[in-house]
């Protein structure tokens, strides 16, 4: 019965938006009254969708009567006239048409106008064009980004993007939204934003790579411990933890956060880190490289040094990070 129900509101629904979603823009005629219309203030990085309700909701609906594609009372309610009219708005301005008010739909919706929309473009994995580009060119002049600036936000682009967030309290989601944007260029997109720059920790070319490689092996026969951050047992991550604390350097606890945390990187040098694919998705074991294809890290047989080119470690290579401090 459950099912039926379900099944039922479903067709519903879907009927709605697609009878909002052939039909024409509507015009809108008298003005709705509400004290709000010049005021719109809204987060667009938030997902909006049938039955949401409250002030959001409520800017949306409002920024979609301006636009012509709402004519309903602005209720604050995401029912099926919100929800044709969001779909209409999707459909004539090449977004995915599922009557869902997300990042991409809310960010096409609002533009800036004096000082009272708070939105900009919203780049994101997948996106092309000079926008990205724009971001790639700004995040590698601030040193969070290593690599060709060729207008594709990949996985290389967002993992800078989260680095830049995390060094400058943003919200680490890899998105460059309307308060990464801001920071990235500034508020009116003319002048340098007051944002904080990187220094390489571990470059081969510094002492503090001299120091990370010869800690690392003065640890060498350790003993492995899941779990363990000091030499009397070490797991990958603790090992990777313990040796850049001694070099005053502190990086997250767990192998992926360790990952996220890092600056991509084609060719490792002496100190930067190799990651690996092992026993489950994603990066689950990282060592220091040592140069000439060699590695240190906290294995199932405790602190060792291995080559990369072994079937094992190449077959799960996944890439090198580098560390970076404020």
């Amino acid at each position: 019965m459950t099912d039926t129900v379900n099944m039922g509101k479903k067709m519903i629904l879907s009927t709605a938006a697609a009878s909002f979603a052939l039909s024409a823009p509507l015009a809108v005629g008298a003005a709705t009254g509400d004290s709000t219309a010049k005021k719109i203030k809204i987060d667009t990085t938030q997902i909006l969708h049938y039955g949401s309700n409250g002030k959001a909701v409520k800017s949306l609906q409002v920024q979609l009567h301006q636009k012509d594609y709402y004519q309903d009372s602005i209720d604050g309610i995401y029912g099926p006239h919100t929800l044709g009219a969001v779909t209409r708005y999707q459909q004539t301005h090449g977004l995915a048409i599922d009557g869902i008010a997300g990042p991409r739909t809310l960010s096409s919706l609002f533009t800036v106008q004096g000082n009272y929309v708070q939105s900009e473009r919203l780049l994101t994995i997948g996106d092309r064009g000079q926008a990205v580009r724009a971001a790639q060119e700004k995040l590698q002049a601030l040193g969070y980004y290593n690599y060709n600036v060729d207008g594709i936000f990949g996985p290389i682009t967002k993992d800078a993007v989260k680095h830049f967030q995390a060094a400058n309290d943003l919200l680490i989601d890899g998105i460059v939204g309307p308060q990464t944007h801001r920071a990235l260029f500034g508020v009116n997109s003319e002048e340098a934003p007051d944002v904080q720059t990187l220094s390489v920790a571990a470059p081969s070319s510094t002492s503090d790579a001299t120091g990370l490689v010869t800690d690392a092996k003065q640890l060498i026969g350790s003993p492995y411990q899941w779990g363990g951050t000091s030499p009397s047992g070490f797991d990958c991550s603790g090992f990777i933890n313990y040796v850049f604390q001694e070099n005053g350097v502190n990086v997250p606890r767990s192998t992926s956060s360790i990952w996220n945390y890092g600056i991509p990187i084609d060719n490792p040098q002496a100190g930067d880190l190799v990651f690996f694919e092992t026993y489950k998705a994603g990066p689950s074991h990282v060592g220091i490289y040592l140069g000439s294809g060699r590695f240190v890290h906290a294995g199932s047989d405790g602190v060792e040094i291995s080559q990369l080119s072994l079937d094992y470690w190449s077959s799960r290579y996944i890439g090198a990070k580098r560390i970076v401090q404020n």
